[in-house]
């Protein structure tokens, strides 16, 4: 979880491929945040929603050193450093009513349940008890009430970490393979999206940034998966070609590995005419699959 290179490739904002991080919008912000940890990632999966989402320019400020966290008490920077000061998790809500007004961590729960709920008659009641809490523990009441107006406006899109890290793993480990493996990454990303024509399109552009190259199906060469060629060139996969059953390609692949390629179009619709059909040639040679043999024209 401490690769540079994997961190660069994400603050880049090319994205395409890696979890959760693929939007317009998320490009954008993961290139104005610049991630350098699983907890930056953790921070903008969970902030990248309506209503936290305005608090991401304080996050980086803090972040940068433009500003200093806003803890509102020392007691919370242990809570509350991982965001910047800013107020994101449920976790951290439960978390500040323990440390500030003496809660235990199965009532804070019950807070924080009222506050994702939006139990306004349930936070009514419990905001007397919250600041009596707190001035138990010695604390200022202009703070606390400010503490608590901060709670109040987080906790109703206040977002479980356990969740947002989970998928901050993902996501980072989906880069990780991106930035180290990029051909087998893409070959594998393109068969994942095969049945998306517009993820396709994406993919391809994706692999002609990176300077791979996507080559042709072909009944010689193909697989029935995309798979690396040459170390440095995707080949297409014959279970990509639309109205070819997978039944078809399997029997074209293991007739040409136990018998070696097809030397022309004679010899392949004879050796395979047990398995596929005039119809599924058909697409094979418009797709482009039989090129090698002549003219498309001319092979129907």
């Amino acid at each position: 979880i401490h690769d540079s290179s994997t961190y660069d490739t994400i603050k880049s904002g090319h994205t395409v491929g890696i979890f959760q991080m693929e939007s317009e919008g998320m490009k954008r912000t993961v290139r104005t945040i610049k991630p350098s940890s699983l907890e930056d990632i953790c921070y903008i999966l969970a902030a990248y929603r309506p209503g936290p989402m305005q608090y991401i320019a304080e996050y980086q400020a803090v972040k940068e050193g433009k500003q200093k966290a806003d803890y509102i008490f020392s007691e919370l920077e242990p809570v509350l450093s991982v965001t910047n000061g800013v107020i994101t998790y449920q976790e951290q809500v439960m978390k500040i009513a323990q440390v500030i007004a003496g809660y235990s961590l199965g009532r804070a729960d019950n807070l924080r349940r009222a506050m994702g709920k939006k139990k306004i008659e349930v936070m009514d009641a419990e905001k007397p008890l919250f600041i009596q809490g707190a001035l138990d523990q010695g604390f200022e009441k202009d703070n606390v009430e400010k503490l608590w107006d901060k709670l109040v406006l987080f906790a109703n899109y206040g977002f479980n970490k356990a969740h947002s890290a989970s998928y901050a793993t993902v996501s980072y480990r989906t880069a990780y393979l991106k930035t180290h493996y990029p051909l087998e990454y893409m070959a594998a990303l393109l068969e994942g999206d095969l049945e998306k024509f517009d993820r396709v399109i994406l993919d391809l552009k994706e692999c002609e940034r990176l300077g791979i190259e996507v080559l042709p199906p072909d009944v010689n060469k193909s697989d029935y998966y995309f798979k690396t060629e040459d170390g440095k060139n995707i080949r297409f996969g014959l279970a990509g070609i639309k109205n070819v059953g997978g039944d078809i390609v399997k029997g074209i692949v293991e007739e040409r590995n136990a018998n070696g390629e097809f030397e022309h179009l004679d010899d392949f619709v004879h050796r395979v005419l047990d398995v596929a059909t005039r119809k599924s040639i058909e697409y094979l040679i418009m797709a482009g699959c039989l090129d090698s043999f002549g003219d498309r024209v001319s092979l129907l």
